[in-house]
């Protein structure tokens, strides 16, 4: 007797799963093209706009000396701010933290090209989502790099360092960046330590990939450079102490 309903429970099953596997299918794809129209209003509204006026501000502010590039610069920075301000909510946490950490009374660069790095990087992740392959993109991806061992240099040393690894990026080695992380997580110790040990960690390294070939370039840049090597030399004599 029971046998006489299995092909009836067979095929209810089936009917079943098809209609549950149709539904979740049919929320996913509707939960993808939210998603998609959501980032394309991102790029339109946040994005896409402060995008190439962005990049020209950190070009100034990181590789030209020239005080005539700087005049209605900071306005020009201002008006980038208050755009973001204005369209924040198509911006992820972590930018928009990025963005009140920069001080509205005094212009601090190195603030602002942090900024800039992770708005680049937001950016690159959106248009990778929505399927952008252009030149664009292409230069947007050598501007994050470049953005990203300036951001390393600054940590390590500071913003003048930092700059001079963007301006004279053609003499660091092919792939720096991944290189050098590479080198910083073999050769941390863990633990508790001082800056002078992070110093003597890692200085013999830049010097090596960095400083003596920007000085070979840069007389102007020796005396800079020079002082690095002395304070590696003054920490070396203390610890042997």
């Amino acid at each position: 007797m029971v046998e006489a309903y299995i092909p009836a429970i067979i095929t209810a099953s089936v009917a079943l799963i098809a209609a549950v596997g149709a539904q979740f299918l049919n929320s996913w794809l509707t939960q993808k093209r939210d998603e998609k129209k959501y980032l394309k209003e991102c790029y339109q509204n946040l994005f896409g706009p402060i995008y190439s006026r962005l990049w020209q501000l950190v070009q100034i502010d990181i590789g030209d000396n020239n005080p005539q590039s700087k005049t209605g610069h900071d306005e020009e920075w201002n008006k980038i701010f208050q755009m973001f301000d204005e369209n924040k909510k198509y911006a992820s946490a972590e930018l928009i933290e990025t963005f009140f950490e920069i001080n509205p009374t005094y212009r601090y660069d190195d603030e602002r090209i942090r900024f800039a790095l992770f708005f680049f990087r937001e950016l690159d992740l959106i248009m990778d989502s929505l399927g952008m392959k252009t030149p664009r993109r292409r230069n947007l991806k050598i501007l994050i790099n470049s953005l990203e061992i300036w951001r390393l240099l600054e940590i390590q040393f500071n913003g003048h360092i930092a700059n001079l690894s963007y301006i004279y990026s053609d003499i660091l080695p092919e792939n720096f960046l991944k290189k050098t992380k590479k080198y910083m997580k073999k050769t941390d110790p863990g633990g508790p330590r001082t800056a002078d040990d992070d110093f003597m960690r890692v200085y013999p390294y830049f010097k090596r990939n960095f400083f003596d070939k920007l000085v070979d370039i840069e007389e102007y840049e020796k005396g800079y450079i020079n002082h690095y090597d002395s304070l590696y030399k003054k920490i070396q004599e203390k610890q042997k102490a």
